[in-house]
This record gives C-alpha cells, sequence and structure tokens, in this order.
C-alpha cells in the first residue's frame, strides 16, 4: 500500500473499472492521496510503470512510465489517443499558502536538489523575490501552452471532503482518507508575508488566483 503510494511514476490505472490518472501537482497531499487509492492500483501495473520509468520508456502498450510530477499535456503526449478513456483530476492549493509549503518542504528535506539553495538564502522573503523570476503556474499543470484545460476535474486541498466525495462518485470507488499535516488546515500561511511578498505571490500567480478563486 504504502509502497504504491510513494511511487515515482504518475498515478494510473488503467486496468481498473474506471479508468484514472491523477496530475500530482506540488505539494498538495499527493502522497496522502495515493495511499487513498492504492488498494485500487494494480499491482502489475504499478511495478511495470515503475520499471518503464526508470528505463526512460514512456510507453508500452497499456503501460506508462511518466514521472509523478508530470503535466497532463506530457501524459497526454506519452498516452495518445488513449489519455480520452480516463478520468483525469488533480488537485490545486491558495498560492500564498503553496509557496510556504514548498519553502519549508526544500528547507527541511536535505534530498531535494534545491535544499542547499534554499537554505542559503538568508530568509522566506529572499526565497520569494527569488519565485519572482523562476515561477510555474498550477494552472500549468492541467492545462495546454494555450491555457485550454486538459483534465476532467480539479479540486482544492481546502475542500477534501468535497474532492473525495467527487471521485468516489465519479469512479465508484470507496477511498481511504490519510490526515494531513495540521498547517494545511491552518492560515498560518499568512504571517510569513509582509506587503512586497504577497504582491510578488499576487502578481506571479494571477492566473492561478482568478482561475481557482483563490484569495490571500
Amino acid at each position: 500500500m504504502i509502497g504504491k503510494g510513494k511511487s515515482k511514476t504518475i498515478l494510473i490505472s488503467s486496468t481498473t473499472k474506471s479508468k484514472f490518472i491523477f496530475i500530482h501537482n506540488y505539494k498538495v497531499a499527493g502522497t496522502s492521496l495515493r495511499q487513498s487509492f492504492a488498494a485500487h492500483i494494480n499491482t502489475s501495473e504499478w511495478l511495470i510503470n515503475n520499471l518503464l520509468y526508470y528505463l526512460g520508456i514512456k510507453k508500452i502498450g497499456k503501460y506508462i512510465g511518466v514521472k509523478k510530477h508530470a503535466r497532463a499535456l506530457d501524459v497526454k503526449s506519452a498516452l495518445g489517443e488513449d489519455y480520452k478513456k480516463y478520468f483525469v483530476f488533480g488537485l490545486v492549493r491558495n498560492p500564498w499558502d503553496w509557496e510556504v509549503s514548498r519553502y519549508h518542504y526544500q528547507l527541511k528535506n536535505t534530498k531535494h536538489f534545491r535544499h542547499k539553495f534554499v537554505k542559503d538564502l538568508k530568509s522566506f522573503e529572499d526565497y520569494i523575490r527569488w519565485r519572482d523570476t523562476h515561477n510555474r503556474t498550477q494552472l500549468s499543470f492541467f492545462a495546454d501552452d494555450s491555457g485550454e484545460l486538459l483534465v476532467d476535474y480539479i479540486g482544492k486541498i481546502e475542500e477534501l471532503d468535497k474532492f473525495y466525495a467527487t471521485l468516489e462518485s465519479k469512479l465508484g470507488v470507496k477511498l481511504s482518507k490519510y490526515e494531513l499535516n495540521k498547517s494545511r488546515e491552518s492560515n498560518e500561511y499568512r504571517q510569513f508575508y509582509n506587503d512586497e511578498t504577497k504582491e510578488v505571490v499576487e502578481r506571479i500567480y494571477k492566473q492561478d488566483i482568478d482561475t481557482f478563486g483563490y484569495t490571500f
């Protein structure tokens, strides 16, 4: 179960009754969601998908070796016409909260490729100033380069009960829920911002804020 939750590949099931793909945006309780789906993932498919990933093979038959944080556009490219057969979904998060979570994850995770860089920054403010020129929207995970959505459903981490209920209804499965980090369920992120950094996030993630209806 846990092994499947920590897979290096995209969460996909082509062998269950309801075919589905989870587009795994960064820091949106994705590991918890993967564990929720572990019981509904065929073990053989999971193993072969991971093998293809490590071999650098995108697709063989119904199996796909695409990394877990791939964009919907990349998954669609790998699957071709088969992409239409799947219910594709994902999660987003308040952009101000999202960046606080990403910052602390990179700061604390010594194995993260950006750990040393973030650690060497003097503050969260410096991190956000760097993000001003090094960013990508959450929407980019779910849309093509022209902004057209390529997924069937996008939920919010702030509305997980609704998200799980929608998936259970659409896919006809029962999902176990795993406890989230407490900070994800609070408004503590606000304390990390000043007027300058608040404005930076508002500007660089305007597309996410407008599309998903977020406010500070």
